[in-house]
């Protein structure tokens, strides 16, 4: 699992950090920046010492056994640290801050030094990527090691996941708040991970089975890294799954407007600026400025309704509301049926050159003002859709 689950963590980091370098070498100068840049440095370290085959070149780079690990659960502790420094500047006054900052240091420090002196009494022997707790549960020394290592982790991931959630509350950006929640989620995962190690601490194994714990722990931990990383980051890209998802939602509009719209250009030529490209393949294959041209082809269909004020038939919208009525049609749907009916005949009679027998005087065909030009396309879509499916109908 850690062969897989590690190098995938690791590199979601590693584009996390470069995701983040050019803003801080644009703000150098912004604390907040470099704490969220060791949050994805250290989570990157951590996951890259702890892949099999780095761990043991770690080990003959150093000339001594298992050394990742130290290396590896140090990045964790740094990264924890690191965490609590972004939320505060995120949370606190400048001042306050800052002092949390020495705080936060000292503390660290000294829980590196505690873990250092502890590993040094560990009888290494052998390398052990894939079962280094395992392997050295029943040293006692390597118990104290963890008990500190696992407290100092769900302390700190408890405190990043109350925090985070905290701030969420406070912001007005969604995707900052969506990103937080993220985060969170992610952190309290991560207690999986952090709890099998404060078993094998406290009782130097897990139940009966601790190569079943281990993979527990490392699913924990990776999935929770994974998140809480994607969290950090949400921030910045998600506004473009916003802006995509407009962008697929105006285009699904435009398209759904084309047979309206090219039934009032063939009849007006001179209300569209887009001469010549009337297919529905040409129409198909627009994409850029998709929500200037979406408000342009929904200005032009009003511009061709205007233009078929005088076919318009009283009569047509008579009968369009009795048929709409006897399918079941109501509201909005039964004045977007009458309103393509009766659009659907005027252009008939237009091509004709003839006038309509009973001029309808309300304008019924204009429909429903609308109150913006969002909810104008969305009469409009309505229309289309009423207008590709209604039958024609004539005045008698």
């Amino acid at each position: 699992m850690t062969s897989l689950l590690h190098p995938l963590c690791a590199l979601v980091a590693v584009a996390a950090l470069l995701y983040k370098a050019g803003p801080l070498r644009r703000a150098p100068g912004d604390p907040a920046l470099w704490a969220l840049c060791a949050v994805h440095g250290f989570s990157a370290l951590s996951f890259t010492l702890s892949t099999p085959t780095v761990w043991l070149a770690v080990d003959r780079l150093t000339g001594i056994a298992d050394s990742a690990a130290l290396l590896a659960q140090s990045s964790v502790m740094c990264l924890i640290a690191a965490q609590c420094v972004l939320l505060d500047r995120l949370l606190l006054p400048p001042g306050r801050a800052r002092r949390n900052l020495l705080r936060h240091l000292l503390v660290l420090c000294g829980v590196l030094i505690v873990l250092t002196a502890l590993f040094a009494r560990l009888d290494l022997s052998g390398e052990h990527p894939g079962d280094f707790t395992v392997h050295y549960a029943g040293d006692a020394d390597y118990q104290r090691y963890l008990l500190l290592y696992s407290v100092v982790f769900m302390a700190g991931e408890v405190l990043v996941s109350v925090l985070c959630l905290r701030f969420a509350r406070r912001v007005n950006r969604l995707w900052l708040r969506r990103g937080l929640c993220v985060t969170a989620v992610g952190s309290a995962l991560s207690l999986g991970y952090g709890a099998v190690r404060l078993a094998n601490g406290v009782c130097g194994c897990v139940a009966q089975n601790p190569s079943w714990a281990e993979r527990a722990a490392w699913l924990c931990g990776g999935i929770g890294g994974l998140l809480a990383q994607t969290g950090w980051t949400l921030p910045g890209w998600g506004p473009l799954l916003t802006r995509a998802r407009r962008a697929a939602h105006d285009y699904r509009q435009y398209q759904r407007l084309h047979p309206l719209w090219l039934a009032m250009v063939r009849s007006r030529p001179d209300i569209t600026l887009e001469e010549g490209r009337y297919s529905r393949l040409s129409s198909l294959l627009t994409v850029r400025n998709i929500e200037f041209r979406l408000y342009r082809r929904a200005i032009e269909i009003r511009d061709g309704q205007l233009a078929l004020r005088e076919s318009l038939d009283a009569e047509v919208a008579e009968r369009a509301a009795r048929l709409g009525r006897a399918t079941g049609l109501v509201g909005e749907e039964l004045a977007a049926g009458v309103t393509a009916a009766q659009l659907k005949a005027a252009l008939h009679t237009r091509r004709l050159g003839l006038r309509p027998a009973v001029p309808d005087m309300l304008k019924a065909a204009d429909g429903p003002s609308a109150a913006d030009l969002s909810a104008e396309i969305t009469w409009l879509v309505r229309v289309a859709r009423a207008y590709r499916a209604c039958p024609l109908l004539t005045p008698g």
